[in-house]
């Protein structure tokens, strides 16, 4: 990947976690609450809105910048490890947990404990995907029709009690994960608006 700084900078390792200020945020407020109260609907319309927008900002930024990494300022709920990511890297990323949570939610709600480790350093992006604007377009739009069609088919309930771990939220049920597939896109969202304003110009 290119770079906008003359040398790497000094960051935690991948997966180091959150600082204890954050991590208490999302388990004391985020986790009992927000992710219950949260409602569906809600949920759905966000991510939506803001699959739109990213791929709209993005979509203006040169193909040629988009591999550009660029260092940003602490966001809340983003590791200090991906703070020096370019756009395509947040692309990869996005679809890399995207395609995860999905996979978790459709298991949980189908009562079955999902046999997949939630590892926060397994899911950096790798710079592997040829394109990852043109696949996020892809996979995107229409992710939620897709996983509300399949949470209506018989033997599904998304209120199922049964509980998945995520390494910084605890215990999760399919309801809550669902909540998190739609937040976990807001955090890389500013993220990707951190990286564009720090781009260079022409």
């Amino acid at each position: 990947m290119k770079s906008n700084v003359t040398r790497e900078p000094q960051l935690q390792r991948p997966g180091a976690g959150l600082p204890f200020y954050q991590l208490l945020y999302l388990r004391m407020w985020l986790r009992p609450v927000v992710s219950k109260r949260t409602p569906r609907a809600e949920s759905k319309a966000n991510f939506e809105r803001v699959a739109g927008k990213l791929i709209h900002k993005i979509e203006e930024v040169p193909a040629e910048l988009r591999s550009t990494q660029v260092l940003v300022e602490p966001i809340l709920g983003l590791e200090d490890s991906s703070r020096f990511w370019s756009l395509n890297g947040v692309l990869e990323h996005l679809l890399i947990v995207s395609k995860g949570l999905e996979t978790i939610i459709l298991l949980l709600a189908s009562g079955k404990i999902p046999p997949i480790e939630v590892d926060i350093a397994r899911v950096k992006p790798k710079g592997q995907m040829g394109d990852p604007l043109t696949d996020f377009k892809a996979y995107a739009p229409g992710l939620f029709d897709r996983l509300d069609a399949a949470l209506a088919k018989p033997g599904m309930d998304l209120g199922s009690p049964v509980t998945h771990r995520h390494p910084w939220f605890g215990d999760l049920t399919a309801r809550q994960w669902y909540w998190l597939l739609s937040s976990h896109e807001g955090v890389h969202y500013a993220q990707a608006k951190a990286i564009i304003a720090g781009l260079p110009r022409p």
